[in-house]
């Protein structure tokens, strides 16, 4: 097994610091008022349950490029929308979330990693997702930061669409039941 030179190594440096700025930048700008907001702006439509669905959906789908608190979010789901629904609309905001980062590493993150790393180390990116990006998948879903950036990582190695939403399919479903079933209770 060959180890990096120093400059792919500080490339790849800067690359996985540029997803982590991308993610944690709006929160570091937004703070805690995020969660106040996405609270307030959920609780102030408790009469009005479609309108609940489609703002938990709405927040959720964008949580890769705004600082949501997802999980905030998916636990009032199920608060005001009870177990079924709750998980229903988180599913659905966390599946469209997914696309989005899928979507953008594919493109504009492949494109920029292409151009700072080369084709080789692409190539061994996708190796490398290829051997072990299925078990992060999974795993990065419940984690804040590691989510978002594993979509991004996951369009950036090209991993295949199919296998993609299959496992942040099955990763988003256990989350949401879980955590429409804790705001439900």
């Amino acid at each position: 097994m060959s180890t990096l030179s120093p400059r792919p190594w500080l490339r790849w440096t800067l690359v996985a610091g540029t997803v982590l700025l991308f993610i944690l930048v709006p929160f570091a700008l937004v703070g805690a008022s995020a969660d106040r907001w996405a609270e307030a702006l959920v609780r102030s439509m408790q009469q009005r349950p479609l309108v609940v669905a489609g703002v938990v959906v709405g927040l959720l789908a964008v949580d890769l490029v705004a600082p949501i608190p997802s999980s905030l979010v998916s636990t009032l789901a199920g608060t005001f929308l009870g177990v079924t629904g709750g998980a229903l609309a988180s599913f659905v905001g966390l599946t469209l979330g997914c696309a989005l980062g899928y979507a953008l590493g594919r493109t504009a993150g492949r494109g920029a990693t292409k151009a700072a790393l080369g084709d080789a180390e692409i190539g061994r990116l996708e190796v490398g997702w290829a051997r072990f990006g299925d078990a992060f998948m999974i795993v990065a879903r419940a984690v804040p930061v590691l989510a978002e950036a594993s979509v991004l990582f996951a369009g950036m190695s090209a991993m295949p669409r199919r296998r993609f939403f299959l496992l942040t399919g099955l990763a988003n479903a256990g989350l949401s039941l879980a955590y429409a079933a804790v705001g439900a209770w």
